[in-house]
Parts: structure tokens; C-alpha cells; sequence
């Protein structure tokens, strides 16, 4: 009974952590490493106790979990992929299976052509809601003449927590909130030659990553990742980026402050460049053509590298070289310098605050101030908005604002201007270590 009993122990222990694991298991089509981390973390039970190799675990994982079990369906995925070819590269039709369960392959749109061709706003903006579930609401942005809203300057929803020249972003001041559970894409028009044209200024989508068996160990294992990255490095920023502003080098940022080991800085890099290019790939499936089309020409016509770090060499199919990941950061009102007009960001946790005294929904939201828009921050929320407009985020003071963590994809103009410089020179563009000298202007 004893040797029984301690099977059965096993066995549980491996069921148990498949499902701890469900999301990082999933991932191992898009992410590289990942399968190396799953067999080094894996608990030893009936097939393992031979090798531990991939084929191996994902042979054990199929008997331990029920074909009635939609995880059943990834696993078989995995183990199609593991007895073909033998690459670690998944097939266009590998990823397409397992990139169905998590909602990543929506057929893009183009919200202005909806609205120019409609016989008017409100029918086109119907056909919009209709079709993709977005409500498209018209806002005009406020010229400079407009306003006196100043530059780093706090943003607050309550109006109790405002400081000296804190701007007060309450429905009664005139802002619109997005609530937590509306999807909406903000336009404006413009009449050119008798003629009213639309364009986008802001898209929030809800619920970026359909409900499947993966989406809540995903969403965990996103916010650990975001939890690990800004832990353990001196920002946020990872990709390539200009150095420290007394030598400055183009190159892959070394940003660890932790004395970690390679294959630990290795696997740490492997996550977040795993999440910023699920990020990608949710913005390429749900975002609207307008803009994505916009940020795709811009990498292309520039021919800039896919994210990489000096741990991992850049590869195809992954996020823009510029990624970032915050937890718990708030931003005063400003101004970003980027190349291209758009920013993209996915929120993976938004934790409360015990006893805060805010009103539900209020606290570290994204605001578009000349828009007068405020953001409801919300799980699994996918975003775009112009940083190089004024913006921030509300805060009202420690302890109080909710905890959001999230990654995004940006630009930036420093990185831009001397990689396109670098560019058009015979010698090409020279990463890491090499002395940029900077054009003069």
C-alpha cells in the first residue's frame, strides 16, 4: 500500500504541475527557451523517469490530462510539432492551432474606410459595433489655443487628491471616461473640400485574449514576467536603445541589477520577449488596419531588427526592437518623442489597494489630455494611443491608486534618427560597443 500511495502521490504532483503551468506550456510554439524551462522545472513521473526530453514530457502530460480537457487539444498541438521535423521553429499551422484558442487570429480592419464609404457616421459606426463590438465615438482634440493644460503637471480623478496645478480629469470637467467594460475606438472628423473624413485618435479593446483555458494562467504568468523584468533591471526599457546619455552607443541594453546568472538573465529575456511579441501579435489580430498598417511600413522601410537582447540574438516574427514593462508606475503629463505616431500596451494585472477610498475604476488610468479621454484600466486590456501627444496617468498618492503591471511597444526619436543615419552609410549600422557619432543638424 505504501509503494501505491506513493505513486498516486506523483502522478498528482505532475497533473498538478501541468496545470500551474498551463499558460507557459502553451507558449512554447512562439517563445524561444521555453520548453528548456518547462523539462528543468518538471516533476519526475512515469515516462520521465527514462529521459527527460520534450517528447517524452508531452507524451506523460497527454495521460495525465482527460481528452475532454481543452488543455488536451495544446498538448497534442505540441506533440504533432515535437514528432515532425525536430526543429524548435513551430509551423505556420502549429502556431495557427494554438494562436486560435488564445484569439490572435481576428482578420483586421480599417475603421476610416468604414466610416468615409458609410452614408454616414452613425451607419458606419453601427456596421463597426456590429461587426468587432467597438463603439466608435466622436471627439474632437483640443488645439493648443484651446487649453492651458502644461506639461508635467499630476492628473487626478478625485478631485480631493489634487496638488497645485494638478489637472482634474472628472466627467464634470469635461473628460470622457471609457469604463472598464466598454471597448471603444475614439475618432475625429475632418472636412476637407466638402467632404467629412474620419481618422483614429485612440483604441481600448476589452478582453484582448478570448477566454480559453489559457487565459487566466496566462494573464499570471505575463504579470510574473513584468514582476521579474522591473525587479531585477535598472528601468524598464529592453531591446535597443542609445546608452547612458555621457556615451552614448547604439546596442542592446544591459539593464540587470542583480547579480544573476547567464542562463538566469537568459531566461528572464526569453519571457519578456516572449510577452511584448504576444503583445504584437494581439495588436496585428485585433487593432485596427489604420495605424498597424502605418507601424509595419515604418520597421519595414527602416528595416529594423526584431526585439533582441544581448542574451538572445533578434529573430523573425517577434515585437519591434523597443519593448517596456512597468508595475506600479505612474506618469506625470507629457510629451514622448517617437518617430511613429502610435504606442502600443497590454494590461496583464490591476490590483486594488485595501481600504483605498477611491471610486471604482478611478487611479492609475491612461489619460489623453488634449483628447479630455480617461482610460479605465482593466485585465487583458489592449491599447493604443499617440505619445506624442500630451498624456500621463492619474495619481492620487501612495497606497492609494490601484497597482497596474504591463508591457508595451514603442519609439523612440534618438534611437530612430541614428540607426536611419547608421543606415545610409556604406559601412550599414554597428551594434553594441561602436562610438555613435551623431549628425549635425
Amino acid at each position: 500500500m505504501g509503494r501505491t500511495k506513493k505513486v498516486l502521490s506523483k502522478s498528482k504532483e505532475f497533473k498538478a504541475f501541468l496545470f500551474n503551468n498551463e499558460a507557459l506550456i502553451g507558449s512554447a510554439l512562439f517563445a524561444p527557451g521555453v520548453p528548456e524551462q518547462i523539462l528543468a522545472s518538471t516533476p519526475i513521473n512515469g515516462l520521465l523517469k527514462q529521459e527527460k526530453t520534450r517528447k517524452l514530457f508531452l507524451q506523460q502530460a497527454l495521460r495525465n490530462i482527460s481528452p475532454d480537457e481543452p488543455f488536451h487539444q495544446a498538448l497534442t498541438v505540441l506533440l504533432e510539432h515535437e514528432l515532425g521535423d525536430g526543429s524548435p521553429a513551430a509551423s505556420h499551422q502549429e502556431k495557427r492551432k494554438l494562436a486560435a484558442k488564445l484569439g490572435v487570429l481576428c482578420k483586421p480592419f480599417h475603421v476610416s474606410h468604414i466610416l468615409n464609404d458609410a452614408a454616414s457616421f452613425e451607419k458606419g459606426a453601427a456596421e463597426i459595433l456590429e461587426k468587432y463590438g467597438l463603439n466608435v465615438v466622436l471627439r474632437q482634440r483640443l488645439k493648443d489655443s484651446e487649453h492651458d493644460y502644461k506639461q508635467h503637471k499630476q492628473l487626478v480623478e478625485d478631485s480631493r487628491y489634487a496638488k497645485d496645478g494638478a489637472i482634474i480629469c472628472s466627467p464634470e470637467a469635461g473628460f470622457y471616461h471609457i469604463l472598464p467594460n466598454e471597448s471603444v475606438i475614439i475618432v475625429s472628423s475632418n472636412k476637407c473640400g466638402g467632404k467629412v473624413t474620419y481618422s483614429v485618435e485612440l483604441v481600448v479593446i476589452r478582453d484582448a485574449l478570448a477566454e480559453s483555458e489559457f487565459t487566466g494562467p496566462l494573464l499570471n504568468w505575463l504579470s510574473d514576467v513584468v514582476y521579474a523584468a522591473t525587479c531585477n533591471r535598472r528601468d524598464v526599457h529592453i531591446g535597443i536603445n542609445m546608452g547612458p546619455c555621457h556615451a552614448r552607443t547604439l546596442g542592446y541594453a544591459i539593464l540587470f541589477t542583480k547579480k544573476l546568472t547567464l542562463e538566469e538573465k537568459t531566461a528572464q529575456d526569453t519571457d519578456l520577449i516572449g510577452a511584448l511579441s504576444l503583445l504584437w501579435n494581439l495588436a496585428k489580430a485585433y487593432m485596427p488596419g489604420d495605424f498597424m498598417d502605418e507601424i509595419t511600413r515604418f520597421l519595414e522601410d527602416l528595416n529594423y531588427p526584431e526585439l533582441g537582447t544581448r542574451h538572445i540574438p533578434s529573430a523573425a516574427g517577434r515585437a519591434p526592437p523597443e519593448g517596456i514593462a512597468t508595475w506600479a508606475f505612474h506618469m506625470l503629463t507629457h510629451k514622448d518623442s517617437s518617430p511613429v505616431k502610435w504606442s502600443l500596451a497590454l494590461t496583464t494585472l490591476r490590483m486594488m489597494q485595501k481600504n483605498s477610498p477611491l471610486q471604482a475604476g478611478y487611479g492609475s488610468n491612461l489619460i489623453d489630455v488634449t483628447l479630455c479621454v480617461v482610460v479605465q484600466s482593466r485585465v487583458a486590456t489592449l491599447t493604443a494611443f499617440t505619445p506624442n501627444v500630451l498624456h500621463g496617468t492619474t495619481t492620487h498618492g501612495e497606497g492609494i491608486d490601484p497597482i497596474n503591471a504591463g508591457v508595451s511597444l514603442t519609439s523612440t526619436e534618438r534611437v530612430y534618427k541614428v540607426y536611419a543615419a547608421m543606415a545610409a552609410q556604406p559601412g550599414g549600422v554597428v551594434f553594441e560597443g561602436e562610438a555613435i557619432c551623431l549628425p549635425k543638424n
